[in-house]
């Protein structure tokens, strides 16, 4: 995808200035760059990956941003952040991945502030099918370390999902397409407020 196209993503997940954002596998220093512009200087923004040395040695060039940028090292399934601590959790192109959905789920909402938003975006549900032999070619070919684990996500599949989270939820289906190995598959955006406390 491009930077542009990963900009314009960013935007249609409904940032705002004065937020505090926990991007869950943010991948690059770039994408985390994009969301500091967009909560300003009012906000800040954390990122969680599960290695952090690429992005140490990233933002040791980026001195200006360091005051609201922070980086943990952690997964989705245990996020190294107290209750109700961010505005917008934001998992990009990382929900295919997670093992355990629920756990991970219930963490995100977990360090949401009441009236927080949890937004999803990836692919698309893709054919059963396409995914099993996606997953046999890229395991045959050592293709770095395939973590993917499911073959998208339909509408409904989500809202299943998130039901037992007391969220409210929308889900849209974008044109932007996403690479699944070789596979193209379109994305979607799902935004899920939290109407309560703790579930």
């Amino acid at each position: 995808m491009s930077e542009e196209g990963s900009q314009d993503l960013l935007q249609q997940a409904g940032i705002t200035e004065g937020q505090a954002v926990l991007d869950i596998g943010f991948g690059s220093i770039e994408e985390l760059l994009a969301i500091s512009a967009l909560v300003g200087k009012k906000g800040s923004v954390i990122g969680l990956e599960k290695n952090l040395e690429p992005a140490r040695q990233a933002l040791t060039s980026v001195k200006e941003a360091l005051t609201k940028i922070s980086v943990l090292e952690g997964s989705a399934e245990q996020i190294p952040l107290p209750d109700e601590s961010v505005d917008l959790v934001l998992c990009k192109s990382v929900l295919h991945e997670i093992r355990d959905l629920n756990r991970a789920i219930g963490e995100m909402v977990r360090v949401l502030v009441p009236h927080g938003a949890l937004v999803i975006i990836d692919f698309q549900l893709i054919p059963r099918a396409h995914f099993f032999f996606y997953r046999i070619v890229a395991t045959l070919s050592q293709r770095r370390l395939c973590q993917d684990r499911h073959p998208g996500f339909s509408c409904e599949e989500i809202e299943k999902l998130l039901s037992s989270y007391h969220l409210e939820v929308s889900y849209r289906e974008l044109d932007t397409i996403g690479r699944l190995g070789w596979l193209e598959v379109p994305l979607f955006l799902a935004r899920a407020t939290k109407k309560r406390g703790k579930p």
